[in-house]
């Protein structure tokens, strides 16, 4: 029953040939480009948040951003102070 079954899977795909640009732009993932920062920063450092924030700031969010009149400022826990 089980080979019924791949046979009428294999009927039902569409084989497509990649032969244009445009073709491959709709059907082929896009490649991302990726962040390799030289040097790491160890999460329990002061300059952590500050290090990710300037390492990793090709991925922030692409959703319009709120005005904010005053910058938000991020308290470190006490064992980090």
């Amino acid at each position: 029953m089980s080979s019924k079954s791949t046979l009428v899977n294999k009927k039902k795909l569409k084989i497509i040939k990649i032969l244009d640009e445009e073709t491959s732009r709709k059907y082929l993932p896009q490649e991302e480009a990726r962040v390799i920062p030289k040097v790491w920063e160890l999460p329990t450092r002061k300059t952590f948040f500050n290090w990710v924030l300037e390492n990793y700031k090709t991925y922030t969010d692409l959703k319009p951003k709120q005005s904010t009149t005053k910058p938000v400022r991020l308290d470190l826990f006490p064992q980090q102070k």
